[in-house]
């Protein structure tokens, strides 16, 4: 997900602010859409078996790790399978369907990348003074006006891309195959800052919402 196998774009791709240049850029998330199954509020979910699918098992070993710890904070029975999968094969859609079997769980939560796109980000130019700061800071109206167009006081505007992922999540009856919940999310900034707190957020914005859903 990010500086540790890449990127979210990676990380989440492994399960997905503009700023200026003088700020850090960090991976965000926030919630697109999402649905519940209006029968489905306020019943308990029993066992919840984590399975998740990516191009990085160890993005989706901390995405696992962490969903399963703040769902038992809320006191889900919460059991991430450690079952990862990258790619679409006969294989490999034999092998989830046991994962799902083995895990012998009431409900199944089954998180993918849908996409990652790229755009560029122009930050705006601006006039400095002494240490960085803007320049009006230090010598008033007049003075703004005479250094404007000082090219040595000009900090030209920056250029930086930033890599969006989107991701959906998704809660399954495990007997019936029946969708009981659904998350779109993307995450801004996918491929900067650390992966564990980017997958401590990334998890809290969907478990907040199972809770407003009344899903948990």
């Amino acid at each position: 997900m990010f500086n540790t196998s890449r990127s979210l774009a990676v990380a989440l791709v492994a399960l997905g602010l503009a700023v200026t240049a003088a700020c850090a850029k960090i991976a965000r998330t926030s919630l697109e859409e999402h649905w519940s199954d209006s029968a489905q509020g306020g019943k308990k979910l029993g066992r919840v078996a984590i399975i998740t699918v990516a191009e990085d098992e160890f993005a989706q070993q901390k995405f696992q790790d962490e969903m399963a710890k703040q769902l038992r904070a809320r006191g889900v029975d919460a059991v991430p399978t450690h079952r990862y999968f990258t790619h679409r094969s006969p294989a490999e859609e034999a092998r989830f369907r046991r994962a799902v079997a083995d895990a012998q769980a009431d409900t199944v939560m089954l998180a993918r990348v849908i996409r990652a796109d790229e755009k560029t980000i122009k930050t705006a130019g601006i006039v400095t003074g002494p240490g960085g700061a803007p320049l009006a800071q230090g010598v008033g109206m007049y003075g703004m006006f005479a250094q404007t167009f000082a090219p040595a006081n000009y900090v030209l505007p920056d250029y930086y891309t930033q890599v969006n992922v989107y991701t959906d999540t998704w809660l399954f009856d495990a007997k019936s195959e029946k969708l009981l919940w659904s998350a779109r999310t993307k995450t801004t900034n996918a491929d900067q800052g650390d992966l564990t707190p980017a997958v401590d957020q990334f998890v809290g914005v969907l478990v907040r919402q199972m809770g407003d859903d009344r899903v948990i």
